[in-house]
């Protein structure tokens, strides 16, 4: 039995969904690059601005493990190196930083199975 991806016709199709792709940002341009030919049929990130926003939600776990420590030893050391003025960066742009960690609770069925 093959999962549904594998099917040749699946594959086709797929194919030409990516070529499609590509043919149309060779014709308009990448629209992640500000030299795109035409910038408003791309995206309105670039023809609005900055988006009004005065809040950001963080994943902690995300951030600590996309943030390299240098040469700190101790978690509490990172925190002050790293953390701290990674999450003061954001405050300059938003006035709220809310960060957010996963709690795993006994009483869910996920942790059964931990």
């Amino acid at each position: 039995m093959n999962h549904h991806e594998q099917v040749p016709s699946f594959q086709s199709k797929f194919r030409a969904h990516v070529q499609s792709m590509v043919d149309t940002i060779t014709d308009l341009g990448n629209p992640f690059s500000d030299e795109s030919k035409e910038p408003v049929s791309l995206g309105s990130n670039i023809v609005a601005g900055e988006p009004d926003v005065s809040a950001v939600v963080i994943d902690g776990a995300g951030v600590v493990q996309m943030l390299k420590p240098g040469t700190t030893k101790t978690f509490k050391e990172d925190n002050k190196a790293v953390f701290e003025p990674y999450i003061a960066r954001w405050l300059e742009k938003v006035k709220r930083v809310y960060v957010v960690w996963n709690v795993y609770l006994q009483c869910r069925l996920k942790s059964s199975i931990r």
